[in-house]
């Protein structure tokens, strides 16, 4: 679980829980079998975006990472 927040109302910080835990994520993100849902305010898209090209080691290595996710159909995004 990515979200530390014990109350609702606390702040969200999900690039710093994907970098504590980016390692795994990232493994995660690579199985075939795991999909991805991001939903919510745009910038929990950005900061999602920011924190695994950190994890991939650059934005270039992330967007092709997220391009294949996209392409076998594992990630469906709800951002508003």
């Amino acid at each position: 679980m990515l979200n530390p927040r014990p109350a609702w109302d606390d702040p969200e910080d999900l690039a710093e829980a994907v970098r504590r835990h980016q390692a795994g994520v990232w493994a995660l993100l690579c199985e075939p079998n795991v999909h991805v849902y991001p939903k919510g305010l745009m910038h929990f898209g950005e900061q999602f975006d920011a924190a695994l090209a950190e994890a991939t080691g650059s934005a270039e290595d992330w967007a092709k990472g997220k391009a294949e996710i996209n392409a076998a159909g594992r990630r469906m995004a709800l951002l508003y």
